[in-house]
């Protein structure tokens, strides 16, 4: 569907790349998110090509969104999100992917999904979201690339004692895809699933992909 590789900064230079901004709680009302740190284009690290998108941690959990509006999503359809994150001395933050649903006024539904935080030093990690079959009311993906502090994830030590956060570590974000995949949905016409021992049941598998017309899948029952 969509690929941000960040590497239409060689032609359209600027600090952040199109369409993102950075989320902050002075401004979207979601605590948690200071103006420490800071987060722009680089030309110093990349998983591939020449750019990434680079978080320069300073205390607090950053964020850069990608609003509702630039990917077209299908209601019924599947979808797969990837990325690649590579960090640089965070010990306690830790880098993720978050995916909400919009609804067609623009407002959330409710519907989010969040990779696992991860820290990797010095390596480059692909982190993926599977997401749900996108209900009949969400019309819109939003998208976040996240640093997020203990303090943010509510995280204790022994005795409950809260986690300090990190204040200094780098963290980069490269090749974030959205996929759409195929759906396979399984019925037998019984909302039970019940069946008597003189009955056979049957199953009936339908197969959809908004964006293929010839599909073939394997189905072992």
């Amino acid at each position: 569907m969509r690929r941000f590789d960040f590497e239409d900064s060689e032609r359209f230079p600027t600090e952040m790349p199109r369409d993102w901004y950075r989320l902050l709680s002075q401004v979207s009302r979601r605590p948690g998110y200071p103006d420490f740190g800071s987060i722009a284009l680089t030309d110093a690290i990349a998983r591939d090509g020449r750019w990434s998108l680079e978080f320069v941690v300073d205390g607090g959990s950053m964020a850069e969104a990608l609003p509702p509006g630039i990917v077209r999503i299908f209601q019924g359809s599947r979808y797969r999100i990837s990325a690649w994150i590579r960090t640089e001395g965070v010990q306690r933050a830790a880098a993720r992917v978050v995916a909400r649903l919009y609804d067609k006024n623009g407002q959330p539904t409710g519907d989010e999904w969040a990779s696992e935080p991860i820290r990797s030093e010095l390596e480059w990690t692909q982190v993926r979201i599977e997401l749900a079959e996108i209900p009949l009311d969400a019309f819109d993906i939003g998208l976040e690339l996240e640093v997020v502090q203990p303090s943010l994830l509510g995280l204790e030590g022994p005795g409950g004692r809260p986690i300090g956060d990190d204040v200094r570590g780098r963290v980069w974000f490269d090749d974030l895809e959205i996929w759409q995949v195929p759906s396979i949905r399984f019925s037998s016409g019984r909302d039970a699933q019940i069946f008597g021992t003189d009955e056979t049941p049957e199953l009936e598998i339908e197969l959809r992909d908004l964006v293929s017309d010839e599909l073939a899948a394997e189905i072992v029952v």
